[in-house]
């Protein structure tokens, strides 16, 4: 009795799984940003739009009237950037890493910055090291532990135009176009040549490229998704010396970029708006909703309910999810 009563609570626990996975998510307006973003992030109850040369910071608390706080305008282009804590990170082409004050309710300072070797593209910070894809050197490790002096330490090979990079952990994620994938590894002081590399096979054309880590399933499994206006390209990192292609999907439109939470993609997918991917399996990836845009969707952020979608007209559309 107790056997067959172990079999029905196993099989009650999957029905539940399944039912929270295909649950279809909803979402209804709720406001917007009046500013053309390009790149979008969110923190809490802030928005941080790039569009440009110029960083604007919105706070999104009321999203029926967000409000801008303020704006920084570079000499170059903002191709990338990151938030963590009070500081944005920012790849401003040619004028390479900047390290902005955004904690205040004003207008954000600059606490330093340093002129990378090419062109900076992207940019990831963990543990007080900021890594910077860079058009000439592949990628540029920096030390940023004091954000007023940031310091280039080294820079490690990719063999062709650096996209995005990726942090998690001891290990870091670069893309290349047109083609490549490389795994670094962190631990390994002084080291910045990459332990392992990928060709995907998949044309990376989008200089706005973007890595995400995904959460690990209950297989411990590690995947990174690459997003870069063609299918989305999924890799096996468990093994970090062997990396493997994992799968594959095709949205409806142009998947340009991304947003994770927990084991689901909300995709900026061009003319088709927003997409919502279920990846709780991630050898097979299934849109379990959408929402069609005035627009062209061009990136995506998430802040607890709220989903942020930039729009080719030239604002950010608010948007509140339910199921």
């Amino acid at each position: 009795m107790s056997g067959r009563r172990t079999v029905l609570i196993a099989v009650a626990a999957v029905h539940a799984v399944s039912i929270v996975t295909a649950q279809t998510p909803s979402f209804t307006p709720v406001g917007s940003i009046p500013i053309a973003a390009q790149l979008i992030r969110a923190q809490g109850e802030r928005a941080y739009l790039a569009v440009g040369a110029m960083l604007s910071v919105a706070d999104i608390s009321n999203p029926a009237a967000p409000e801008v706080l303020g704006t920084y305008t570079f000499s170059d282009t903002i191709w990338g950037f990151r938030i963590v804590g009070g500081l944005a990170y920012v790849a401003a082409d040619r004028s390479g890493l900047a390290v902005l004050d955004v904690s205040g309710t004003g207008t954000p300072t600059l606490r330093g910055s340093l002129k990378t070797p090419g062109q900076a593209k992207s940019v990831s910070v963990a543990s007080g090291m900021a890594l910077v894809t860079d058009t000439l050197t592949g990628l540029d490790f920096v030390d940023v532990t004091n954000p007023a002096k940031p310091a280039l330490l080294g820079s490690g090979f990719l063999d062709g135009f650096s996209t995005d990079v990726v942090i998690q952990g001891s290990w870091a994620y670069a893309a290349d176009r047109p083609t490549g994938f490389y795994l670094f590894d962190l631990s390994n002081k002084g080291s910045f040549e990459p332990v392992s590399s990928l060709q995907t096979g998949a044309p990376n054309n989008n200089g706005r490229a973007q890595l995400e880590v995904l959460p690990e399933p209950s297989d411990a499994r590690r995947t990174v998704l690459l997003a870069n206006g063609g299918p989305l390209q999924f890799f096996d990192v468990s093994d970090p010396a062997s990396p493997a292609a994992l799968s594959s999907f095709r949205t409806p439109g142009a998947a340009l970029r991304v947003a994770v939470k927990d084991r689901r993609v909300y995709v900026a997918d061009g003319a088709q708006g927003l997409q919502v991917v279920d990846l709780t399996m991630p050898t097979s990836p299934r849109i379990v909703g959408s929402f069609k845009t005035e627009s062209p969707a061009r990136d995506v952020a998430i802040a607890g309910q709220l989903v942020l979608v930039a729009l080719g007209s030239g604002q950010v559309q608010i948007l509140r999810e339910g199921t």
